[in-house]
């Protein structure tokens, strides 16, 4: 079963307790659970950085978000760079 936009609270003895609407709902039991999270980049130390002059690189998904091939080709760029 695919559950999307909703909230996981707890993952207990097989059971995920999630939020949807609002609404607190129980899974079946289960023994495999596969979770993918977020889209957005998520860049807090940027302004910070940016204030105080300090040099950085943002790369994988803080970048863009994308696929891990992507975001492993732009982490060994940048590494390379070093």
């Amino acid at each position: 079963k695919v559950i999307t936009s909703a909230k996981v609270s707890s993952i207990d003895e097989g059971v995920i307790t999630y939020q949807k609407d609002g609404v607190e709902n129980k899974s079946q039991k289960f023994d495999t659970i596969v979770m993918a999270a977020g889209m957005q980049s998520y860049t807090p130390l940027k302004e910070t950085l940016d204030k105080e002059g300090i040099k950085y690189t943002v790369i994988g998904d803080a970048s863009k978000p994308s696929r891990l091939r992507e975001a492993l080709y732009s982490a060994v760029k940048t590494t390379i760079k070093l």
